[in-house]
């Protein structure tokens, strides 16, 4: 045991040696007393109720006159420097200490008062609050700094940002592995039955149909045009046709049409195939 507590005692006297307290907090082992919270709510809303104060201790007008308490607690250390104001206030007499716990009772009064009429549980907010602020506050990132936490998670947040670009490899590399990222997609897309943009087999399908569907109507179109070249041809009928949608149909009514009209021609002329005169040179023929 006693070995033991000369360890412990050289520990405690290493700690003080790397972490000395600073001037402005006391090292002395002052506490409160034991009167709970509860306690001192329940007296005071039992004051009030005697009084019928409760009629006007609203939230709003609560807070306001917290301020004011708050106030007055400021006064007593206003004009004073930080050596008057040290841990334990050596230099203030017993009278002006009296005076500093009544404004910072008056406070704790109305503080006590405001979260009752709130129905808000101070002890238990004050345990969350703590277990908040040691959340912001790391002791291993804060000690001895009075810096507030968003200026330490700045701080974190650059030299992240700084050991990222460190990290981050040559706009040439980074290329290179872009590229090869998107074949591997690509030959993985492929090998999936997939296009390349990721579009489904089924709208490959609805093309293919639809062609198919084109080469169908094509087919019967040539079948239509073949019947209607077998069909004897006159110069009326191809007229009365001349505006019909088929193109191979108008083709071929345009080459019978013109051999007729040349077989017309030359017998209206009296010569044969060869150009000679013919015996039938008198036959007016048919009316072109």
């Amino acid at each position: 045991m006693v070995a033991l507590g000369s360890r412990l005692a050289v520990a405690s006297l290493a700690a003080a040696i790397r972490h000395p307290p600073p001037r402005c907090c006391s090292s002395s082992q002052f506490s409160f007393s034991d009167t709970s919270l509860e306690t001192l709510r329940k007296d005071q809303r039992e004051f009030v109720e005697e009084r019928g104060w409760a009629q006007f201790h609203t939230s709003r007008s609560l807070a306001l006159a917290l301020m004011g308490e708050v106030g007055e607690v400021a006064e007593l250390l206003q004009w004073r420097s930080d050596d008057e104001c040290r841990a334990g206030l050596p230099d203030w007499s017993a009278q002006e200490k009296v005076r500093l716990g009544e404004e910072l009772a008056d406070v704790l009064s109305y503080v006590m008062r405001l979260s009752d009429v709130a129905e808000i549980d101070l002890p238990a907010a004050f345990a969350d609050k703590m277990a908040k602020n040691r959340d912001k506050y790391p002791a291993e990132k804060v000690y001895g700094s009075s810096a507030k936490y968003t200026e330490y998670r700045a701080k974190a947040r650059g030299e992240a940002a700084a050991e990222r670009r460190d990290q981050t490899p040559p706009p040439d590399e980074m290329q290179a592995a872009e590229q090869a990222e998107e074949e591997r997609e690509g030959q993985a897309a492929q090998a999936a039955g997939q296009r390349e943009w990721g579009v489904p087999r089924n709208v490959a399908d609805a093309y293919a149909r639809a062609a198919a569907r084109v080469a169908q109507q094509q087919q019967a179109g040539g079948q239509a045009a073949s019947v209607a070249a077998s069909e004897p041809t006159t110069p009326a009928a191809a007229s009365d046709d001349a505006d019909a949608p088929a193109a191979g149909v108008v083709e071929i009514d345009a080459a019978a049409w013109a051999s007729s009209v040349r077989e017309r021609a030359r017998a209206k002329a009296g010569v044969d195939q060869n150009g000679l005169a013919s015996d039938a040179s008198g036959d007016d023929g048919a009316a072109i």
